[in-house]
């Protein structure tokens, strides 16, 4: 039989009071008015018959009560929590949610998705992608939002808490449409007439690939890197590319198949090294589907083909 318990709302309010012993910063955090956290308050003091608040104008102090119940309630709503956050590993057990950056989802995961579903058409996978999953100066949280069971991040790789496993490094290289590229004419008279296109997909500006950067690698003068459109999404600069509105430092991992159909042309052996690599997350207690994506996509990354860029005779 449950045992008598007054309503768990004038209990959580109760926590949020004691916690800041401020009715009104209690009311902003329970999103409602300090006269409505007064009126639970009272209610509960009802139901106990005793009161846990000491109230004068200027300050808000817990009661002997309110100092003895508030444990035992901080404890049990901690205990709440803890049976909620133990929901992902009950889901059904073929239903995986996936979450990864928009560029790394849609030019390299997708494309091999098909591998994956043929050899475990036992698992449901549903697929999001959204920019969070690109780290920012503070990373978001949750680190991996609740709805997701595997979390594919582009960043340093440091997540205080949680394990992450290294996936791809996403260096990059220099490529255009064919229809721009004149191997006929010297590499820098070449490039300094083209638009240069910009990813400003990464939040920190000094961890994004850089022209001036790939330039002095390559030795190149004379190149005005500032010129050109810049865009905030990585899967946009790869889209202006391939419509031959300029040449673009791609990641080496997302144009092997543009490469391969002819869409995209390299035009520098020479690639720029990132700060940045991709990372897999997975959710704490891991689902059995889960664990089985995460050996997959650590496998088909570890075998992916390298793309090379050629000698076009370029210093």
């Amino acid at each position: 039989m449950l045992p008598r318990l007054p309503p768990l709302s004038t209990l959580r309010t109760f926590l949020v009071a004691a916690t800041r012993l401020n009715f009104r910063q209690a009311a902003s955090d329970l999103h409602v008015t300090p006269a409505a956290v007064s009126q639970q308050i009272r209610s509960l003091e009802d139901y106990l018959g005793c009161s846990l608040f000491e109230r004068s104008p200027r300050s808000l102090r817990l009661t002997p009560a309110g100092m003895a119940l508030l444990p035992g309630i901080r404890d049990g709503f901690a205990c709440f929590a803890e049976a909620l956050a133990q929901l992902p590993a009950v889901r059904p057990e073929g239903t995986l949610h996936v979450g990864a950056p928009a560029a790394f989802a849609s030019r390299w995961l997708v494309p091999h998705l098909g591998e994956f579903n043929r050899r475990h058409p036992e698992i449901t996978l549903h697929l999001g992608s959204a920019p969070d999953y690109v780290d920012a100066t503070v990373i978001p949280q949750p680190l991996i939002p609740d709805a997701v069971d595997v979390l594919i991040r582009y960043g340093h790789g440091h997540y205080p808490g949680q394990a992450s496993l290294r996936l791809q490094t996403g260096d990059y290289l220099a490529v255009c449409a064919p229809a721009l590229w004149r191997p006929e004419l010297p590499f820098a008279a070449w490039l300094a007439r083209q638009t240069l296109l910009h990813d400003a997909s990464i939040p920190l500006p000094e961890q994004r690939p850089n022209w001036g950067e790939w330039c002095r690698l390559a030795g190149l003068d004379g190149i005005n890197c500032r010129q050109g459109p810049s865009f905030s999404n990585a899967v946009l600069v790869h889209e202006a590319a391939l419509a031959g509105q300029g040449v673009a430092l791609m990641q080496r991992a997302h144009i092997t198949d543009d490469l391969a159909d002819g869409r995209l042309q390299i035009c520098h052996r020479q690639a720029l090294p990132s700060a940045y690599a991709y990372y897999l997350l997975l959710r704490q207690p891991a689902t059995p589907a889960a664990k089985v994506f995460a050996d997959w996509l650590q496998a088909r990354c570890a075998s992916a083909d390298i793309v090379t860029p050629p000698d076009n005779g370029a210093a």
